[in-house]
Parts: structure tokens; sequence; C-alpha cells
């Protein structure tokens, strides 16, 4: 008894020290979760935590399973965005790369803004993730592969200078994505408390590719040029994971988790080309140079409540917080080892914010054998309003609802799920 009453001070103390903060903004960058069954629950999960994913959102859950279970998935989402400004075509004084600014406006006479200011990208997201766990007298092991953040963009253009009639053909693609890599131990304490923790291994890689053609002109002033930029990067890093969990009474549970984040450098090689089109030669520039970017992993932390009002019936909630403040959108910092007259080094903080998120699921146990699901995530950005668009992706400002079932036969289960999402920013930029 004492004990008990020992870990419940200790894990109020925790969430006391988690809450402390005053709220702020939501995610933008991260994906739903990490299985099937969490997702559909709107990814309200660190207090149910009751299969092989507890690795990502609660470690300590992991302690209350028995025997062994591998878990399979695959997660895909089609999407439909929109930005109102379209992409820029500033002149060099006015760009903000951290802003996302890519194209250049070379003559007086280009139009500032390109005109398309929608696409729909099928398959936008194609995410396969695996998770296990064994449990052993008095321990717990898991491990797994999924992905946990991801954002691109694809964007291409036609629009004419008026004064010249060339055609302005321009085209964007950017992606930048993280895998885990994860292996985690978990022991259950007593009765009610257990604790898990994790380490995951990050790999992260991202690359732009951008092209700008000025074709046909009519005035010898204002010859064709093309642009074309071309950039990749990758690297890896390691952060922590630890988990409790507690029965606070046999239909009450709760749960933490607290992810450290991580610190690394990307490197890569960055190409760019600036040419003119002179009678029938070609003059410009073209560079190239291998490049280091810190990158920030950020730190998150979040608590979560499962309640069963009824026993075929389990409600869920969760709150999560993650510290973007110190993460660094390319191209906020760029250090080139070769720089040049176009490729110099860059340091901006796009301003970032800290973000809330708030998650709500339910299970309704039908049978034995089959269960319905349903969830609800909302969150708005860590991004800047000004900063998000084609160039740079508007993943924040994002509602998420889904509905899926469960069915369990012998050893062999299968979870779906469909969901949609829908969200605006004030400049409207947006996505479903």
């Amino acid at each position: 008894m004492l004990k008990d009453k020992f870990y419940t001070v200790l894990l109020m103390a925790i969430i006391a020290i988690l809450t402390a903060n005053h709220l702020a903004r939501g995610g933008g960058m991260e994906l739903e979760g990490v299985g099937t069954k969490a997702i559909t629950m709107g990814g309200a999960f660190i207090g149910l935590a009751d299969d092989s994913s507890a690795i990502y959102w609660n470690p300590a859950g992991l302690a209350r399973l028995e025997g062994a279970r591998v878990d399979m998935g695959i997660y895909t989402m089609s999407s439909i965005g929109w930005d109102r400004n379209s992409v820029s075509n500033l002149p060099p004084s006015q760009m903000r790369p951290e802003k996302g600014d890519v194209f250049m406006k070379l003559y007086p006479s280009e139009p500032i803004r390109f005109n398309d200011e929608s696409e729909f990208w099928p398959f936008a997201a194609v995410m396969p993730a695996l998770t296990a766990f064994k449990s052993f007298d008095g321990y717990t092991i898991g491990g797994g592969i999924y992905p946990t953040l991801g954002i691109g963009a694809a964007w291409d253009d036609k629009i004419y200078d008026p004064k010249t009639s060339a055609a302005m053909d321009a085209s964007y693609y950017s992606m930048i994505g993280v895998i885990n890599f994860n292996a985690t131990i978990a022991k259950q304490l007593s009765d009610k408390f257990s604790v898990g923790l994790g380490v995951e291994l990050i790999y992260v890689r991202g690359m732009v590719d951008a092209d700008k053609n000025y074709r046909n002109s009519k005035s010898p002033l204002s010859p064709d040029y093309e642009f074309r930029l071309e950039s990749e990067m990758d690297g890896a890093g390691a952060q922590g994971i630890i988990g409790l969990h507690y029965k606070l009474t046999p239909k009450l549970k709760i749960g933490c988790v607290y992810r450290t984040g991580a610190t690394f450098d990307l490197k890569g090689d960055t190409s760019v080309r600036q040419t003119f089109l002179i009678g029938k030669q070609e003059l410009g520039l073209s560079e190239k140079s291998d490049h280091t970017q810190r990158f920030v992993y950020p730190a998150s932390w979040g608590i979560g409540i499962a309640y069963e009002p009824f026993s075929s019936l389990t409600l869920t909630f969760d709150w999560q917080r993650t510290d973007w403040t110190k993460y660094l959108f390319p191209p906020s910092t760029m250090d080139f080892k070769d720089e040049g007259f176009m490729l110099r080094d860059v340091r901006e903080d796009p301003g970032w914010v800290t973000v809330d998120k708030f998650r709500f699921g339910l299970e309704h146990r039908y049978s034995e054998r089959l269960a319905l699901r349903g969830g609800f995530f909302y969150e708005n950005s860590g991004m800047p309003a000004d900063f998000e668009g084609f160039t740079t992706t508007f993943c924040g400002y994002a509602k998420y609802a889904n509905l899926g079932l469960g069915y369990q036969w012998d050893k062999w289960s299968v979870d779906i799920m469909g969901g949609t999402m829908w969200g605006e920013t004030p400049y409207k930029v947006g996505h479903h």
C-alpha cells in the first residue's frame, strides 16, 4: 500500500511539471503516429498503450503485455493543398529564403507571384511501419521501424511576362522525412505501476529541386534565362524516451511520456545555375558545394488517460506538446564549404513556436472478435503563419477524424481505418 501511494505521488508530481507551462500552438510536421489501432483512436494512446505501438506512444505500456507480438502496417494519404497567394517571384532585395522565397524576379516587368493556387497529391504519403515485443520474466523488450515526421510539396505553374510576352515555367519539389529505429525495455514495478525506457536512432533525409525558365522573350533587353537549384542532405542522431504508466483504479489508467529530442548535423551538397541565352551563347554562373546544416529534432512530452465506463467501451484522451522553438527549417541555416556569389551561408531563425495537440479516441468491443474504433485529433501549427505555403509545405492548422475496426481470430488480427483531415491558416494556406 505504501509503495502504491509513493508511485501515485511521483506520477502526479511529474504531471504537474509537464503541464506547468502555458499552452501554445499545435504541431505542423509530425505524422499522425504509429500503429493502426492508435491512429484510428486519434492517437490518444498514451494512457492505453496496449499493443506493440506502445514503444512509440508510451514504452511503459509494454510491461503489462504478455507473450510476443509483431505488428505491420501501411499508412497512406492523398491530399489537396492550396495557397491563395501562390509562390513568390520577388526581387532579390525582398526575398527571404527562410520564409520559403525560392524564385527571383530578374526583370522589372516580371509578375511577383505565380498563379497556381491548388495542387492534388495522390498518395502523398505511403509509410510502412513495423513494431514488435516479447515478454520475459519480469521484463518486456520491444522495438520497431517507423516514420514519425515528414513533409513534402510538389508544384508547377506557367505564367507570362506582360511586357516581353516571355513564358515563365517554374516547378518546385521538396521533401524532408524522418525514419526512427527503436529499441525499448519495460518493467512492471508493482501491480499498478510500470516504467519503460527506449532509445531511437533517427535518420533524416531531405531534398529540394527548383526550376524556373524564362523563354521566348520579345525584348533584347530581357534575354531568356534559366534558373536551376538542386540540394540534398541526410544525417542521423539518437534520442531517449521514458514512459510511466499507472492504474489508478480498475477502470482508470494514466500515462506519461517524455522524448529528449536530438541535435545533429545533416550533410549534403547543393548546386545552383543561372544561365542567360544571348543570341546563340549561354552566359551565366554555375556553383556547387558541400554543405552542413544543423538539425534539431524537437523534444516532446505528453500525458494520457484511458477510462472504461463499461467492460466493452474504452475512452481515451491525450495532451501532447512539442518544442519546435529551436527547429531550423531548411534553408534557415546553411554552411557551405565553398561559398560563392549565389551559395552563401545563411543564419536565420524562422520563428517556430512550442505547440500542443489534443487527441480523443474510443474503442467499442462489439464482440470477442470485433472492435469498432474512432478518434479526433486537433493541432494548429508550429510554423509562423506567413511561413507556410507550397515551398515550405503546410501540414499545420489541421483537424483529423478517423474511423476503423479490428478483427481478431486465433493468433491473428487485422486493423483497418479511414479518415480525413482539413485546415487553413490565416493567410489562406490550407489542405484537406
